[in-house]
């Protein structure tokens, strides 16, 4: 039943708004809020969305809009009564409330859910009316929901209600959906296109008089939309007329005030406010609290901000325009140094470029732009100084930064070339201080040159400028050299006070990159604990800070996977996240994110869980051939030739792994892990005394933990194939001793028989048994073992297939007859579910038997 179906006049072209409409059907339901509060500014569309759900309700619904006359205290209990339907309470009441009480004692009680809903209830407020509503409140049974509707909450001590379920519907939520501003539009006859439509959400925040407003606006601009949208920011005059009718004539001249003053800032804070506007803050904002005016309200690391409506922050500052040219520019000087101070520098730039002289944008380069630019901010403060100040932009210390910038986002070619314009500017005075152009140029020229591979001649040391974020990328640029080139303590010394200092000026991105290098120097340094965390710490620290996926994040990654890989771990694919990613550089080429490094440890790690294991090998290698011609640099790539060729020989391409040892040689040289290389594939061949010539020289020196491992493993296959059981042993029990303590596993499944040699000695390596334990119970120790019900000789001639030999020749080989290959061909094709020998090949590199 519907007592009453009409609050007011919907506007013209009203959209069916369903969601909201279930959302207040939900809210008043029985059993759910006993009030509910709809409290926005005029034009959010409470009138219409109320009207639309009083029409469709299943309750019975009575409908109040309060005017001035109705909100007198000998007339409110009346007109409720006449609205419930209940008789009107007699002129002997002495009091709203009394009146009240007397009109929910009359109404029956036959159990009926009534929903009451009382629109404008802002033009109440007469102290009487409010007792006698806040009394009715408190007083009323179950089976009556009120609804209050306004343009700001009614003043009503809520805290003497608590049996009251109180829910509440702001502008956020009366606000309109992307949809629904692109269907009014459409009522307009001008149905937005996706960047139309993001433009007008981000102007309007939704309002719906104001999507209106623009909707109307893109109508009048049929032949250029986006000048209608440009004339809408400015903001238009019908905005404009909009907002001082509805929002600012009814304020007091100190209000206004207070909020032409603090529209300077996008979003401020009370004591940036204090400072704008004076030292009543406090109270003119709790006065526009209590008004409902549309102020967003966000709560950041303990401080709550205040940002103003989009289009009403332009129209106020067109106000602080008029305030006269000195006093706007002194406004935003005092806006910008408290940002500054705030630690903001990005969001202090456009107050500072509002200044008329450079002096103060000078001072701001030379002790934020380091830090903007390092935390990935560098397009907005660059772009913005070459808009508004492009002869400052043309100063030394500026293309410095922008080459640091472009090297922050994975722009190599255009760091080189930023590097390039600065040479030819080696005689030009710079605003900066002595010796932070040069200081930051070097570093980025380091940083250029490993990346690109380029030519490196560094100083011994990083310069020092007393500039905590210049000094702190130089560090991490000069301590990567340190430690790429043999220098790992240095390098580590030199990391870690990178990471000291980032992380004292706040710079997430610098703290990510140093613990992400010292990783790579843990690594390098054979420990595998160390690199763990390391790489842990820099992405915690990415998670924390929301730093996006650039190359230093997927590096970190990299190298906390590839921990897991030698120790024998299995990862998801989502632990190699952003390891593949892909972006193209200058040339249009595609360039691995991560670095091509990064890329082939993940497609390293990738190999043993592909399900086509012969690809991902085939990938692997050739992107490490690629790796050594673009970045030969010993120490962190000739691991990875070692690795490969273990993935070459699982897939039967003892040729192909030949080749790439050959290629390392070329760029590298004889380095203990191509030697290593080099015994694996005389290991796969059957010629053990071939891997001793090789590998006794290299285990009587220092090699790397992982490399001294394989060597030994090697060794120990070796000697025993070649009737020297003690030696084997006491290279077995050596590889143990050298592994156990960083829990190196991926050798011992690397290398042919082990696996055996430890089953039969187990029980025999004193506290290293556990070790030894999980060596064999892991997983992969039995790889290769699974033969899909092929005879041995079936295996025999399955291995000779990728030779391209024919069936006479590989009879001969194994000394049977021609017939009999053709047998066991029949057989390997049957059993691999093939028709050919190109088909038999496929389907064995697939399932990992070649």
């Amino acid at each position: 039943m519907v007592l009453s179906t009409r609050i007011g006049t919907a506007g013209s072209h009203t959209i069916a708004r369903p969601a909201l409409v279930a959302a207040i059907e939900e809210a008043i339901r029985p059993g759910a809020a006993r009030v509910l509060v709809l409290s926005a500014p005029a034009g959010s569309g409470r009138t219409s969305v109320l009207t639309a759900w009083a029409e469709q309700s299943r309750f019975a619904v009575a409908l109040l809009t309060v005017t001035p006359e109705r909100a007198a205290a000998t007339a409110f209990a009346g007109v409720l009564a006449v609205r419930l339907g209940l008789p009107v309470p007699s002129t002997g009441h002495r009091t709203p409330a009394s009146a009240l009480t007397a009109l929910l004692a009359a109404r029956p009680d036959d159990g009926t859910h009534t929903v009451l809903v009382i629109d404008d209830v802002h033009l109440i407020d007469d102290p009487l009316v409010l007792a006698g509503l806040e009394q009715f409140l408190r007083l009323a049974p179950p089976t009556l929901v009120t609804v209050l509707s306004g343009r700001f909450d009614p003043p009503l001590r809520w805290h003497t209600m608590p049996d009251q379920r109180m829910r509440r519907f702001g502008a956020d939520r009366l606000a309109f959906t992307e949809a629904e501003a692109a269907l009014v539009c459409a009522a307009q006859g001008c149905p937005p296109e996706p960047a139309e439509l993001a433009a007008i959400m981000r102007l309007t925040r939704g309002w719906p008089a104001l999507v209106r407003i623009a909707a109307l606006y893109l109508g009048a601009y049929p032949g250029d939309r986006s000048a209608a949208l440009a004339v809408l920011a400015r903001p238009a005059t019908a905005v404009s007329d909009f907002l001082i009718g509805e929002l600012l004539d009814s304020l007091p001249a100190g209000l206004r005030d207070f909020l032409v003053l603090t529209s300077v800032p996008e979003e401020f804070t009370e004591p940036l406010a204090a400072l704008l506007a004076g030292p009543d803050t406090g109270d003119l904002l709790d006065r526009l609290e209590r008004l409902g005016f549309p102020l967003t309200r966000t709560g950041a690391a303990g401080t709550l901000w205040y940002r103003y409506h989009p289009l009403l922050r332009a129209f106020l500052l067109a106000e602080v325009n008029r305030l006269g040219r000195e006093r706007a520019a002194g406004l935003h000087l005092v806006t910008a140094q408290w940002l500054q101070a705030a630690g903001l520098g990005s969001a202090a730039l456009p107050h500072l470029l509002a200044q008329p002289d450079d002096e103060p944008i000078r001072g701001y380069l030379c002790t934020s732009g380091p830090a903007v630019v390092l935390a990935g901010d560098g397009p907005g403060l660059l772009t913005a100084l070459t808009r508004e100040r492009p002869l400052l932009a043309d100063d030394p210390f500026v293309w410095a930064l922008r080459a640091v910038d472009a090297l922050v986002r994975g722009e190599n070619a255009n760091a080189v070339a930023y590097l390039d314009v600065l040479g030819t500017r080696s005689g030009t005075p710079s605003f900066a201080p002595p010796g932070w152009v040069a200081a930051l140029a070097g570093a980025a020229g380091l940083e250029a040159a490993l990346v690109t591979a380029g030519e490196l001649a560094p100083g011994a040391e990083p310069p020092s400028t007393a500039h905590p974020d210049i000094d702190g990328y130089a560090a991490v640029q000069w301590a990567t050299l340190a430690v790429l080139d043999g220098g790992r303590e240095r390098g580590a010394e030199l990391l870690r006070r990178a990471l000291t200092l980032a992380e004292s000026t706040g710079q997430p991105r610098l703290v990510v990159r140093a613990a992400t290098r010292l990783a790579m120097a843990a690594g390098l340094a054979d420990d595998l604990g160390g690199m763990r965390r390391r790489a842990g710490y820099a992405l915690d620290c990415a998670a924390r800070h929301g730093v996006p996926e650039v190359s230093d994040v997927a590096q970190a990654r990299a190298m906390l996977v590839f921990s897991g890989y030698l120790r024998g771990e299995e990862h998801g694919g989502a632990a190699l996240d952003g390891v593949f990613a892909v972006r193209p550089d200058a040339a249009g080429m595609a360039d691995p994110v991560a670095g091509r490094h990064a890329l082939v440890l993940g497609l390293l790690v990738r190999c043993g869980q592909a399900d086509d294991r012969y690809a991902a090998v085939t990938a692997l290698r050739e992107q490490l051939l690629a790796l050594l011609d673009r970045h030969p640099r010993p120490a962190v790539v000739s691991g990875l030739v070692r690795h490969a060729v273990w993935e070459l020989l699982a897939v039967h391409e003892p040729v192909a792994a030949r080749g790439l040892l050959d290629r390392a040689r070329e760029r590298l040289g004889e380095l203990p892990d191509v030697t290593v290389g080099a015994a694996a594939l005389a290991n796969a061949a059957g010629r053990p005394k071939a891997v001793r010539s090789l590998l006794e020289p290299i285990v009587e020196t220092t090699v790397p933990r992982v490399t001294g491992v394989t060597a030994l493993l090697l060794l120990a296959a070796a000697h025993r194939a070649t009737g020297m059981p003690a030696r084997a042993r006491g290279c077995l029990e050596s590889a143990v001793e050298l592994a156990e303590p960083e829990h190196l596993v991926r050798p011992f499944l690397e290398v042919p028989g082990v696996i055996g040699m430890l089953d039969e000695t187990a029980g025999c390596f004193g506290h290293r048994d556990a070790f030894v334990a999980a060596v064999r119970g892991h997983a992969a120790a039995g790889r290769g073992r699974a033969d899909h019900g092929l005879t041995e000789t079936e295996r025999q001639v399955l291995a000779r297939l990728p030779s391209g030999r024919t069936a006479g020749e590989i009879a001969a080989d194994l000394g049977i007859s021609v017939n009999t290959v053709k047998t066991h061909l029949r057989g390997i094709y049957t059993k691999l579910h093939a028709h050919s020998r190109t088909g038999a090949l496929d389907r064995a590199r697939h399932l990992g038997l070649l």
